[in-house]
């Protein structure tokens, strides 16, 4: 008896649990699209600055790891390179 109980209750206690963590995540997905149909009405601009900002990240550390990897590079490769990152940055 004392294992359909315990058997009972951990079923119980899973579905509760899976159906409250749905019910919060589709009401959170509501609360996102009301939010954006305020700024749509607004005229606010959507936001693209974060991918922006995720690609400038990946270049930077594909240039760094471009750095470390040749170590018997000619003086003027490094320069030429020099040049390019400041342009970018510039940019």
């Amino acid at each position: 008896m004392k294992p359909a109980r315990v058997v009972s209750a951990a079923v119980l206690f899973l579905l509760f649990g899976t159906t409250s963590l749905t019910y919060a995540r589709r009401e959170q997905q509501g609360e996102k699209q009301k939010q954006e149909q305020q700024d749509e009405k607004q005229g606010k601009p959507e936001k693209q600055a974060k991918p922006e900002k995720r690609q400038a990240a990946q270049q930077a550390r594909s240039q760094q790891q471009q750095e470390r990897r040749p170590q018997g590079q000619r003086p003027e490769d490094k320069h030429k390179q020099q040049q390019q990152r400041v342009e970018q940055q510039q940019q």
